[in-house]
């Protein structure tokens, strides 16, 4: 796992020991990253679910003014904020620790950007779509979903519509943007 374009291109992540835990690979997240390109300027992300930040960190990369991280595991999150000092992004990284819940109600900022990978087979994509259009912060942000089967979430949130949608491997990549 590593990071694969920006100020910190190659340099090699910390990875979760544990077979719970899958990171994108290198493949899914170069594809996702040119299909949002350009990215904004000045932009703010979330890596919901972040594990041990690899979405994140390539945002701060490719300069990201700020990321949120959302992570309820602790052993993810004692790598994920190794991996934020190794690569020097501490000052522009707020990690937010417990239920994805509760912390997207913590954020303070406008989002541009929306990553959600939760564990799959879980009602995760449901629930955190059901608050994300709730609240206004996250109005202007565009939602990247990485899901292990094909499933258009806007059939169910009528404010956002899917832009794109693609197979890589066994993994679908989706981007919705808010009607």
């Amino acid at each position: 796992m590593r990071i694969i374009s920006g100020i910190a291109k190659g340099k090699n992540l910390l990875a979760p020991k544990d077979k719970n835990t899958r990171p994108t690979q290198d493949s899914v997240k170069e594809a996702v990253f040119n299909i949002l390109s350009p990215l904004k300027d000045d932009f703010i992300a979330l890596d919901l679910f972040a594990a041990t930040g690899s979405i994140g960190l390539e945002f701060l990369s490719r300069a990201a003014k700020h990321v949120y991280f959302s992570e309820k595991n602790n052993s993810n999150i004692d790598l994920l904020k190794r991996n934020l000092q190794a690569c020097y992004f501490t000052n522009r990284a707020t990690v937010l620790k417990g239920d994805f819940r509760k912390n997207l109600k913590l954020i303070d900022k406008e989002i541009d950007y929306v990553y959600i990978d939760p564990p799959y087979q879980s009602s995760f994509y449901e629930d955190s779509f059901s608050i994300i259009q709730d609240i206004s912060l996250f109005d202007g942000a565009l939602l990247i979903t990485e899901v292990d089967r094909d499933v258009d979430f806007s059939q169910s949130f009528a404010r956002y519509e899917r832009v794109f949608h693609r197979r890589y491997g066994q993994k679908y990549i989706s981007i919705y943007e808010r009607n």
